[in-house]
């Protein structure tokens, strides 16, 4: 008996063989063949008083119930029927303009414009499901009877949220829009999901200067594994001391370097002593110690420099290895352990300081509200309030890095802006994104959404609106860590520095040598030509 115990009962039915046979012959198929697979699944009828698995209204017999599940199979009827629900349906739009991003909706007239200037990857993907099915889009704005109720509501005045208020209501049937899904919208009723978007940590990147303003910059990174005092401690004390000593240890010692005793070889000697010192940084001291106490007192020129050069070597390493990259703080913890203030939208503030309760403390106050994040200020704004160095007398009002989607920071870059930043690699958030259904239309409508999603339809309007990157390359770039140009600019320059110097010093020489040679030469011509 039809019904009756666990069989495929509509294999028996005219309705199923006409339905494969259509969808045999037909190409294209139509809609009644994207899930025929009920046709060959078992079910029976049930007694829904008593029955606890998923069970439905029989279709042909209004006074008893069917159940698929009963009979362990999924119920691809209801499936097969919620895709045809609103084929030749019209369906309430409206149409809400995102601000910032490029994976929205857009347009320049702003929410609920009545008109075909509407674009972005969202109205795209809205009008592509109601081709597939087989619905029409009508533009429609929310009353204003609940536009008081829906401010009072989110405590906002937002069209995004009052287009979402309109939706739960039912006075619109969706909303086309990309919405961040905070706690209290997805409270307010029916969201369908679109993805999730990361939030990274952005910060200041020197490699997006010009290149010689790098250059030049990273030339001073020589000097800074000592400090100036130490600098000035090791060339205008520590050196001349160390040289006097020696001069004083072996003058007038035979087979020295000074072995001459008078005093008018006196500076010449303490500026070669000079010489011997400093070059002992670099190539070891050169010269033949003959005196016990220069012996000794080479000892200590030796320990010096090898403390020295250790010392220096292993900072210059170290601060190599963090000035390569920009900015050196890449997480929160190195954000909170400088002292630094954040710069974030409200929003992605949060959404960071869930995980991270810290976050919270370390955010700039709206200039509007005075809560944490900003609400009153567009994303490239946030970003206008980022300093490399904040005085304690900016620390209200600026920052030192920034949160950010990495869709908003993308278009901003689209744009040629805020060229001089980079964003950390490393997520620290995620935030979901959607749009409102009508609760007595989710059914409906959220299945066409979800199969369109998983067929890739969304993430290929995403792909084509995705912009192009205006802010210029780097003049070079490190993947793999290694050093570059710029970074060792210093290394360039000091030994050009005293390559110049010597071919002064040369030229000087050279002058000098010239007027001693035409001096004598003119003292010979003046002695063969006086008379015997």
């Amino acid at each position: 008996m039809f019904g009756v115990g666990c069989k495929i009962h509509n294999r028996d039915i005219g309705y199923c063989d006409f339905l494969n046979n259509l969808c045999e012959i037909s190409d294209p198929k139509p809609k009644e063949c994207d899930n025929v697979e009920w046709c060959q699944h078992e079910f029976c009828f049930v007694d829904a008083r008593n029955c606890t698995l998923l069970h439905r209204p029989s279709p042909s017999f209004s006074f008893i119930d069917y159940s698929f599940a009963t009979c362990g199979k999924m119920d691809f009827f209801v499936e097969a029927g919620r895709f045809q629900t609103l084929f030749n349906k019209t369906v309430k739009v409206g149409y809400v303009s995102n601000t910032n991003g490029y994976q929205g909706s857009y347009n320049i007239n702003g929410s609920f414009a009545m008109n075909g200037l509407w674009n972005g990857p969202v109205v795209e993907f809205a009008a592509k499901v109601s081709e597939l099915a087989g619905f029409t889009i009508k533009m429609v704005e929310p009353p204003d009877t609940i536009v008081e109720k829906a401010v009072k509501y989110y405590n906002s005045t937002s069209t995004l949220d009052l287009c979402a208020y309109a939706a739960s209501l039912g006075h619109i049937d969706m909303c086309v829009g990309s919405y961040f899904l905070t706690e209290d919208r997805i409270a307010s009723g029916k969201w369908f999901k679109l993805g999730k978007h990361p939030i990274n940590l952005v910060t200041f990147d020197d490699s997006q200067n010009p290149w010689l303003e790098v250059f030049f910059d990273d030339a001073t990174l020589l000097l800074k594994p000592f400090s100036s005092g130490v600098w000035l401690m090791v060339f205008l004390l520590f050196i001349p001391m160390m040289a006097l000593l020696m001069f004083n240890n072996e003058r007038g010692v035979e087979g020295g370097s000074f072995p001459n005793r008078e005093n008018k070889y006196m500076m010449g000697y303490i500026f070669q002593s000079l010489y011997d010192v400093l070059l002992s940084l670099f190539d070891g001291y050169g010269k033949d110690v003959i005196s016990k106490g220069g012996k000794v007192h080479l000892l200590g020129i030796g320990f010096f420099n090898m403390i020295l050069l250790a010392v220096y070597t292993a900072n210059l390493a170290a601060i190599l290895t963090t000035s390569k990259g920009g900015n050196s703080v890449t997480t929160l913890k190195g954000v909170r352990n400088n002292g630094y203030k954040i710069c974030a939208e409200r929003l992605t503030g949060q959404q960071v300081a869930y995980t991270n309760p810290f976050v919270a403390d370390l955010l700039l106050k709206d200039p509007v509200d005075g809560l944490p994040g900003f609400v009153s200020l567009s994303q490239s704004q946030v970003f206008d309030r980022m300093k490399e160095t904040v005085h304690e007398s900016e620390r209200e009002e600026y920052c030192e890095v920034a949160l950010s989607t990495i869709e908003n920071f993308e278009m901003l870059e689209s744009e040629g802006n805020h060229c001089n930043k980079t964003m950390v690699n490393e997520m620290l958030a995620l935030i979901a994104t959607g749009f409102p259904l009508n609760p007595m239309k989710s059914e409906m409508l959220w299945p066409m959404f979800q199969r369109a999603v998983n067929e890739g339809r969304y993430d290929e309007f995403v792909d084509e609106h995705k912009p192009i990157n205006q802010c210029r390359l780097p003049a070079a770039a490190s993947t793999n860590g290694e050093l570059l140009v710029t970074h060792l600019a210093g290394v360039w320059l000091v030994p050009l520095f005293f390559a110049l110097i010597g071919l002064f010093v040369h030229k000087l020489d050279s002058k000098k040598n010239e007027k001693k040679s035409s001096m004598i030469e003119d003292l010979d011509t003046n002695l063969q030509l006086e008379p015997l």
